[in-house]
């Protein structure tokens, strides 16, 4: 992309970090896989890792969730995140827009030690956006803009910035609730499906002070308390319910025939539905 178009989606991609925070949350992934570029301007999707910003420690000390070349350094360290690790990934992102990558390729920790230690590499992108990008790429979190500061720095001159409003869909669109397509055939050569990808958090259950957390290597159960994480060779079954105000709880019970709790609560009865309805489901793509 060229100065203008990055403008424009800086600008857009801070609007969608300020309505993001505004409902106290860290989106804690913010990366070229999770954007796309709709009719209406860019939009941020998952939020499988995205935290409450009162208590952002989603796993133990030393453990870094996200994407390397995308993770702010208190994120590579492990260290509790605020939405200003949102803004250190905005500037990445803006890079890898512009043809870059702000600290190179390589393996993930070489990503994670540059981030922490090294200058971002601006030079792919035209030296006007430089400074806002050195700034949202600064190491020390309190030193990085606002979603709100970056609006003004990343909206296009001399027009004044816009938010996106919605475009609706032609009426002949896909109807909203049509059932799931047949999948496609696989490519002739392509390696056999096996699921979601290792490592893709595929259900999350978080409030303010714990998470439960199933994937491909097993089930963590998290609070501020504790933190335990199991391997699908170590559980013999996991049961959920659930109970009195909205809450799910989950236990998992492993094949030394102990037994581990696990309650968090919804913030609305719909998300309590859709968790019952999940859970099953991801635990038979992995049992």
């Amino acid at each position: 992309m060229g100065e203008e178009p990055l403008r424009q989606l800086g600008a857009a991609l801070a609007e969608a970090l300020a309505a993001i925070h505004s409902c106290g949350l860290v989106h804690r992934d913010l990366k070229p896989g999770n954007i796309i570029m709709a009719a209406d301007g860019p939009r941020v999707l998952d939020f499988g890792i995205a935290r409450a910003m009162e208590s952002t420690r989603l796993t133990s000390t030393g453990v870094a969730f996200g994407t390397p070349g995308f993770l702010a350094p208190e994120q590579a360290m492990g260290e509790a995140v605020s939405g200003a690790a949102d803004v250190f990934a905005l500037g990445a992102v803006l890079v890898a827009a512009a043809g870059g990558s702000a600290f190179g390729g390589g393996t993930p920790m070489g990503l994670m030690y540059r981030a922490v230690h090294e200058p971002a590499d601006l030079s792919a992108a035209p030296r006007s956006l430089w400074p806002a990008l050195a700034a949202c790429l600064a190491k020390d979190p309190a030193g990085r803009p606002t979603p709100a500061a970056l609006l003004d720095m990343f909206a296009p001159m001399p027009a004044p910035y816009t938010p996106t409003a919605a475009v609706l869909p032609p009426v002949d669109a896909v109807p909203l609730h049509q059932a799931p397509t047949a999948a496609a055939p696989p490519y002739p050569g392509s390696p056999p499906a096996t699921g979601p990808v290792a490592g893709d958090i595929v259900f999350t259950a978080t409030d303010a002070s714990g998470a439960v957390l199933i994937d491909t290597d097993g089930v963590i159960l998290d609070s501020d308390v504790r933190h335990l994480q199991f391997a699908w060779g170590q559980i013999s079954s996991i049961e959920h319910t659930a109970e009195p105000q909205k809450h799910l709880a989950v236990t998992v019970r492993l094949h030394d025939g102990t037994a581990h709790r696990q309650v968090v609560k919804a913030r609305r009865a719909s998300l309590l539905r859709a968790w019952l309805a999940d859970l099953p489901l991801v635990v038979d793509c992995f049992r």
